[in-house]
């Protein structure tokens, strides 16, 4: 009979090994995960397309190991796939508008005159120093309803933003997972201040529109919680719901990301090339220690957004193998999407070139 060590060194590594080779498929690879005198997991290599047991295949690059069944590629659904002129021509100057005081001139020179319903600004962290915007809008030649959230606005807030990451607890959202306390806090802030309401009302009168949510940098974040909660509590149907965000932070956990991936239809996080800020938070490793986690879709341009400028669509959620793999990081291209400096061009009314 063999000794304990034997079987313990040999034997379970090898049936381990031997399950996990079952799979052929990346959904059931690294959904399968067992208990008992050895818990082990399975791991799927995007490379070689094969299932593997804690050991991989020595071949298979970090990037391309998934251990969870969330990572594995997806595409968008059919009749959703990202449009890029509509990210550029309407989404952009809705993101840009909401930095300005005066929204409406971006709404009338970008957007054909579309009407502001109202814009919000409250404060919105614990030191009542900065506030956060957001408006609300009407577009009767694209039979839309929108909603915009302006961006981080100074280096105070910015800071705010990573304290409250790193040392609060996230907090639960109605669509499922938790997120930052910051983001949850500030979309609160304006949502319940009158950015509900006012869709509402909006939708009252326009009951076909569809609902368009965008944002840059923080407003991304805040326009992800808006879109997702607009579908969960029955507002718009998903497919009337259209989500584009530019330089968009880690909003919530996996669950979150999950749950928003499961009721969105058109969902898109643009990323310009070296862009730092979808990078933060910082993820740890999928979910351990409630690690901040990007929802599907990332767009990802890696040049300098021209006109003809090619653009990837990442199939994982919070993908190792596009601007996650970037190792230099630049606000520089934070701040310009489209040849195009959002927070500045917002403020000067959106002027068409």
């Amino acid at each position: 009979m063999f000794p304990r060590s034997f079987c313990v060194l040999f034997v379970f590594p090898a049936l381990i090994a031997a399950k996990c080779g079952e799979w052929t498929n990346c959904n059931d690879c690294a959904s399968h995960k067992e208990d008992g005198l050895f818990n082990f997991e399975c791991r799927w290599c995007d490379t070689s397309k094969s299932c593997h047991d804690f050991s991989v295949d020595p071949d298979c690059p970090a990037k391309n190991i998934i251990d969870i069944a969330y990572d594995c590629p997806a595409t968008p659904r059919n009749g959703f796939d990202y449009d890029e002129n509509f990210a550029k021509t309407k989404a952009l100057p809705l993101s840009a508008a909401a930095y300005s005081d005066n929204p409406q001139a971006c709404l009338t020179n970008a957007l054909g005159g579309a009407q502001l319903k109202r814009q919000l600004t409250v404060h919105c962290d614990s030191s009542k120093k900065d506030t956060c915007s957001g408006f609300t809008a009407v577009s009767a030649a694209d039979r839309a309803i929108i909603a915009s959230f302006r961006g981080t606005s100074g280096a105070w807030q910015l800071v705010m933003e990573g304290i409250d990451s790193i040392f609060k607890a996230k907090k639960p959202f109605v669509v499922g997972g938790n997120v930052d306390e910051y983001f949850f806090t500030a979309f609160y802030a304006i949502w319940n201040a009158g950015m509900r309401d006012d869709l509402l009302t909006l939708k009252a009168a326009n009951p076909d529109y569809e609902l368009w949510v965008t944002g840059h940098s923080l407003g991304g974040s805040l326009a992800s919680l808006g879109a997702s909660l607009a579908i969960k509590l029955n507002m718009w149907p998903a497919d009337k719901v259209k989500l584009v965000t530019f330089g968009q932070p880690r909003t919530g956990d996996i669950q979150y990301a999950e749950a928003h991936d499961n009721i969105m239809y058109y969902g898109y996080r643009v990323v310009h090339d070296h862009d730092i800020v979808p990078h933060i938070p910082p993820k740890v490793i999928n979910d351990w220690f409630d690690s901040p986690y990007h929802h599907r879709f990332e767009i990802w341009y890696q040049n300098n957004m021209l006109p003809g400028n090619t653009y990837q669509t990442c199939t994982r959620a919070d993908d190792e193998t596009c601007s996650n793999a970037e190792e230099d990081f630049s606000f520089n291209d934070h701040h310009y999407y489209f040849n195009t400096y959002v927070s500045e061009w917002g403020p000067l009314g959106c002027p068409q070139s």
